[in-house]
Parts: C-alpha cells; sequence; structure tokens
C-alpha cells in the first residue's frame, strides 16, 4: 500500500503535520535531510506520524488519512458542519459586528493600499454578515459576499436593500464549487473562511483561489486562530500553513503582525499574496 501513496498525499500530510505537530515538525525539518527522505520514502513519514500521534493526542490517522484522500481521490467536498443550522438557530458566535480593524488599516494605510487593486471585482467567502463586503466596495471595485447558508444569504438581501447602489451584492453558493466570473477577481479577503473548513479541504481552499484570482491579482489572507489548539471550528492554523499552501501561486509581498478585534489580538497575522 505504501508503494502506491501518491505524491499529492504525501505532500498533503506532510502540511497536515506541520500544522498539527508544529513544535516536532519545525525542529525535525531543520535537521538535513528530513524532507527528502520523507518525500522519496512514504513508510518513513507513516512511521514518524504514528509515533507522534501514539506519544501526543489520540487524533486517528487513518479516519484523517480516509478524510484527507477526498480531495486528492477527486471525491465531493462536504463538511461535517451545518452552517446552515448555525445561522437559523443564531449561533453566530465569530461574528465581531464590524470589519478587523486589522483590515481597516491595512486598506487605509499608505504604504499598503497601494498594493490593493482598485478596479475590477473582488470576492469575501464565507461573508457572513458582510461588514468587510460592504467596507471593500468602492465606485470602482465591485465586491460580492458569498455565503454556504441560505438563512444568512437572505438576512444579507433584506438589511442591504441598496447593495447594487453602492457596487457590491450577496449571493449563496459553494465557494468550491461555483463559477467565477470569466475575467477573475481582482481582489479576493479570506478572514475565519480557512479555519471555518474541515482540514482536509485546505488544499481545495488553496487550489480554487489560485483559479479564480487572474495574475497580478491580489489574496488578503487575515490569518486566525494562530494559537496551536485542537479540534474546532475555528481550526488552529499557522503562518507556515498558508505559505505551503499558497506559495506555488502566490507570492507573499506583506505580512505583519495583525491588531484586530481585541479578543484576537495576538492569534492574528494579516498578508499580502500576489498571483504570480
Amino acid at each position: 500500500m505504501l508503494a502506491s501513496f501518491n505524491q499529492d498525499i504525501v505532500s498533503f500530510v506532510l502540511r497536515e503535520l506541520s500544522n498539527i505537530f508544529s513544535l516536532h515538525f519545525e525542529r525535525l525539518k531543520r535537521e538535513q535531510g528530513f524532507s527528502c527522505m520523507f518525500r522519496d520514502h512514504p513508510g518513513a513519514l507513516i512511521r514518524v506520524l504514528n509515533a507522534l500521534i501514539i506519544k501526543e493526542t489520540s487524533f486517528s490517522f487513518s479516519s484523517s488519512f480516509t478524510n484527507s484522500s477526498k480531495y486528492n481521490m477527486g471525491e465531493e467536498l462536504k463538511q461535517d458542519i451545518d452552517w446552515e443550522e448555525k445561522w437559523q438557530s443564531g449561533n453566530t458566535f465569530w461574528d465581531a459586528g464590524e470589519p478587523s480593524p486589522a483590515l481597516t488599516e491595512l486598506i487605509q494605510n499608505e504604504e499598503t493600499k497601494k498594493l490593493i487593486p482598485e478596479h475590477g471585482r473582488g470576492l469575501v467567502p464565507g461573508c457572513g454578515s458582510g461588514y468587510d463586503v460592504v467596507f471593500l466596495a468602492t465606485k470602482t471595485r465591485h465586491m460580492t459576499g458569498m455565503d454556504f447558508s441560505q438563512t444568512c444569504v437572505d438576512k444579507l438581501l433584506k438589511d442591504h436593500p441598496n447593495a447594487a447602489a453602492k457596487n457590491y451584492d450577496f449571493v449563496c453558493d459553494d465557494f468550491y464549487k461555483f463559477t467565477a466570473p470569466e475575467e477573475g477577481y481582482v481582489l479576493a479577503y479570506d478572514y475565519t473562511f480557512l479555519c471555518a473548513m474541515e482540514p482536509y479541504m485546505r488544499p481545495a481552499w488553496a487550489k480554487k483561489y489560485s483559479e479564480i484570482i487572474h495574475k497580478d491579482g491580489v489574496l488578503i489572507t487575515l490569518m486566525f486562530p494562530i494559537d496551536g489548539h485542537e479540534g474546532g471550528p475555528p481550526f488552529a492554523v499557522t503562518q507556515e500553513l498558508y505559505y505551503e499552501l499558497l506559495s506555488d501561486n502566490f507570492d507573499l509581498v506583506f505580512i505583519k503582525d495583525a491588531i484586530g478585534h481585541p479578543s484576537r489580538i495576538g492569534k492574528e497575522k494579516i498578508a499580502i499574496w500576489k498571483r504570480k
């Protein structure tokens, strides 16, 4: 079975290992030949995984591998999290009531605002209450807020009757399946979206952004929560995770510690990625 492992699966498991066991991985990765050994000998990867799993957590590798292989095997991506139920019941604990101060500062700062395209179409997947959509929309930059929950989008449409006049709109769709405009997007903003996705969906998340953002377009990622906790949502992330997911198709042009909502300070970084 080990001999039949496909390279994408091995690469994905390495990324997940880095995310779940970041302290162990960073120490081991510095040892000469570590990464090459895992690429060339998947069996060694499995032995180290098993050793770390047994020592550190009750996490089931067989279950995780089955889930992570969904993307690589081309099966349908489906979350176990019922976002529609959360909106129907009002269980929207992530709603901070306004755009993150970190995004506001990024857009208003003279040094960073010039990195953000001013003309074209933008997208905010997992837009929730739509604060970021409204904030990012301008006369020359049309913003679309997308959410998987019909209840969420129905509320947005009711609360924003003049959205078209202000150059933004809201749609209910599946980020992984929707068809982007032919010209693609010049801007996308990702916040509390990757962390809401089950970990096996992360490669598909990166792939979709690479498909819908056109050359020289920009992806803004407000990375949260960088705190190493187990379980989710929100699922913990790291700066290294974003780099591993995006660096094949995006250049990291800006990153800094984010000063966002008070309860999240110290757990966030904000970054700008430019499509290659």
